[in-house]
């Protein structure tokens, strides 16, 4: 049987839609969203970064907002959360085969 998964952004992009697929057809799906965060986490995090790291999230955030930049952190976070729940479950689902 062919194994694979889609990700799909959530209505209104605060995380992904992890669906596993059977013959191309839906058997489940798993959300990552993102969960509410303190201002003093993201604030925390801001700082740890050097002045290269914030650069990067910047420009993957299209924004010189501080918090647009930790929330674009935090959704590919969250992408590759679910990429390797998905990578995971057609390697279960391959090994049950034989």
């Amino acid at each position: 049987m062919d194994y694979d998964y889609e990700i799909i952004p959530l209505p209104g992009g605060n995380g992904w839609r992890l669906s596993l697929l059977a013959a191309s057809k839906e058997c489940t799906f798993q959300e990552f969203s993102l969960p509410y965060e303190s201002m003093d986490a993201a604030t925390d995090w801001w700082n740890s970064l050097t002045d290269k790291q914030r650069h990067l999230w910047m420009v993957k955030a299209a924004s010189v907002v501080p918090a647009d930049a930790r929330r674009a952190y935090r959704l590919a976070d969250a992408y590759d959360e679910a990429r390797a729940v998905g990578d995971l479950w057609i390697a279960f689902a391959k090994s049950k085969e034989t």
